[in-house]
């Protein structure tokens, strides 16, 4: 019996596994375990940004660095301070004394209040008003009435080195506001960071979806394939050893299909960990976002402006704002640590007065604030402090310099890396603008390939290995073009990324649409 002729059949069997082919159903949709979980693109951002660990963790670090502002803001704070105190002392007497008054000792009951503040003034100025009131009875000057004595007093210390001025008071403080407002650009930019993430996770989720149909797809078309041979060998219309290299084929097509079930479960479980998801009782996520660009791909590459772009990512990312602010963090340090070489030279002035009252009553306790005044009180004294080594000071120095320059090399590096990124995220979206659509034409050119080998073997002028070669290059083809959506969503979102427009505004208020995340900004700067 031979393929093509003999009394059995002739071109039966080429026309029945003709028939078959042509009768093979449109491609299935991959199986998705039923405990799995749809998950849209915008649900997947709002979920990265809410349960995301190194967004969260970048949270705190705005919250650390809030709480450090507060702790160098503590040092203008307003310092009040009360003091009571209830004294019973015994005084030996000098033999003066002794004689004088007839005994050994006295005793002193005595009763003190003090009530004071600090301020430290932005200017370097230190203002200390205080106010004392104290109780005296003893047995020798006061014997029969209680004394009431007060003391008002308010000084005001004036650095004349080290410490004075606003430039050199708030530098820390200054620093420290720098820092608070850096560490929020690098929350900004870990919720970018993590979105883009994010979305790539998404879209390479859906890749992987989509090798599982088709792969599922090639399987269902060879165990069909199989079906209809096997008939045919039982009919004695096929040679009995085609049914192995069928069976051969059907095999490779299961394995293909298991083990892009197996990437599909990794992929599953990136994009969870992206969204900070946890094992609760579901298979994995199931994007069911198709891929953006149906149509038209080609228009995504028209607006792409690069210049434009990169002033848009200088303008808006959020790294680079930050190394900027850090910067100047690091220079309110300097400022601060040379400072700190300065002698301490401070010039103290005070005036006030002092009071008493002789009274019984306890009324005259406060009477003597104002009782028994006959002057005021004047003081001015000159301090002087200084290490003649001066080590920490000249090390804190040291560090704040080289602290300084590792701001400047970190600043001009981010700016290289942002420039760089935005210029290799252009090329690459328009190199997968153009990937889609051969990858597209490739597709359809097999598309015919197949209905032409399935023609010619109905003509008998093919054979079944022919078919399976074209069917495996459509199959490669659908690969290819799965990729290169998925390739072309990614880069969609590189490019917001890179830009700085992919998160706007607080991520905890922050809105989005699967346009302004599938869309690629406009190069007049709106998004």
């Amino acid at each position: 019996m031979g393929w093509f002729g003999g009394d059995k059949g002739g071109l039966v069997w080429p026309l029945a596994l003709a028939v078959a082919l042509l009768t093979v159903g449109p491609p299935a949709r991959a199986a998705q375990p039923s405990s799995a979980r749809p998950l849209a693109l915008v649900e997947a951002v709002r979920l990265t940004l809410a349960n995301n660990a190194n967004i969260s963790l970048a949270q705190q670090d705005v919250a650390a660095s809030q709480g450090s502002l507060d702790i160098t803001r503590g040092a203008f704070d307003l310092t009040l301070s009360s003091n009571i105190s209830q004294g019973h002392v015994f005084t030996p007497l000098a033999q003066l004394y002794r004689q004088a008054y007839g005994r050994t000792f006295q005793t002193t009951n005595t009763t003190s209040f003090q009530l004071g503040a600090q301020k430290l003034l932005r200017s370097g100025l230190t203002l200390q008003p205080n106010v004392t009131v104290s109780r005296m009875h003893d047995t020798l000057d006061y014997p029969e009435l209680p004394a009431s004595q007060a003391s008002v007093n308010f000084a005001v210390i004036v650095p004349l080195l080290q410490g004075l001025g606003e430039r050199a008071v708030g530098a820390q403080e200054r620093a420290a506001q720098y820092q608070l407002e850096g560490v929020r650009q690098d929350y900004l930019q870990a919720a970018a960071a993590n979105v883009y993430t994010a979305v790539a996770d998404y879209w390479s989720l859906l890749e992987y979806q989509t090798i599982v149909t088709v792969y599922a797809d090639s399987e269902q078309r060879a165990a069909k394939l199989l079906e209809e041979s096997t008939a045919l060998v039982e009919a004695d219309q096929l040679p009995r050893s085609e049914i192995t290299n069928l069976r051969a084929n059907l095999d490779l097509k299961s394995a293909q299909r298991l083990s892009a079930a197996s990437d599909l479960s990794s992929a599953q479980e990136a994009l969870a960990n992206s969204l900070g998801l946890g094992d609760q009782g579901f298979d994995g996520p199931v994007a069911v976002d198709d891929f953006p660009y149906q149509a038209d791909v080609e228009s995504i590459a028209g607006g792409l402006a690069t210049e434009k772009f990169k002033q848009m990512a200088l303008a808006n990312r959020a790294d680079l704002k930050s190394a900027k602010l850090k910067e100047k963090s690091a220079n309110e340090t300097l400022v601060a640590a040379l400072d700190g070489l300065k002698p301490k030279l401070n010039l103290t002035l005070s005036a006030g007065y002092s009071g008493l009252s002789e009274d019984e009553a306890y009324s005259s306790y406060y009477r003597s604030l104002g009782d028994g005044v006959y002057g005021l009180n004047a003081v001015g004294s000159l301090n002087l402090e200084f290490p003649p080594a001066n080590t920490a000071a000249r090390g804190q120095v040291a560090a704040s310099r080289a602290a300084l320059q590792q701001s400047k090399i970190v600043l001009t590096d981010t700016q290289r890396q942002v420039l760089l990124g935005v210029a290799s995220a252009v090329r690459e979206l328009r190199a997968s603008a153009q990937q889609v659509r051969l990858a597209r034409e490739a597709v359809a050119s097999y598309q015919r390939a197949v209905q032409d080998e399935r023609l010619k073997l109905k003509l008998g002028t093919s054979t079944i290995l022919a078919v399976i070669q074209v069917e495996d290059q459509l199959t490669s083809a659908l690969l290819n073009e799965a990729d290169a959506r998925q390739r072309l969503a990614t880069a969609v979102a590189r490019i917001r990324y890179e830009t700085g427009t992919l998160i706007t505004g607080d991520p905890t208020a922050a809105r989005f649409s699967v346009g302004s995340i599938t869309t690629p900004p406009q190069a007049d700067g709106s998004r």
